[in-house]
């Protein structure tokens, strides 16, 4: 890698680490409003970070931070869809037969 590369690249990375620190409290609060759950709003703005940090040669030059927006927004919305499906699924057919009881309860007292 040459110096002028080198120089490129070190520009990047700081200006994507700007970016991060200016935006990110933000989008952690945007999603916790959608999502309830702090801990879930953290990995979705994680995830989405990641996945602009991959393509931030591209991001850079436009609007990122709606980017990240939408990416961590539709990361939220597929794990509200996965968990959906997995409560009306449940209610619709019910435990299965062979599931493990819960621990601690759930038989007779002697």
């Amino acid at each position: 890698m040459s110096e002028s590369e080198r120089a490129v690249d070190a520009a990047s990375s700081a200006g994507f680490s700007a970016f991060y620190a200016a935006t990110a409290p933000r989008m952690v609060q945007h999603l916790f409003l959608l999502t309830g759950d702090l801990s879930r709003a953290q990995e979705c703005v994680q995830d989405a970070y990641a996945q602009a940090w991959r393509r931030w040669p591209h991001l850079q030059d436009g609007d990122p931070a709606a980017w990240v927006r939408r990416v961590g927004w539709r990361l939220a919305v597929s794990d509200w869809r996965r968990r959906a499906a997995f409560w009306r699924a449940l209610a619709r057919h019910g435990v299965p037969a062979d599931a493990p009881r819960p621990l601690g309860g759930g038989g007779s007292r002697s």
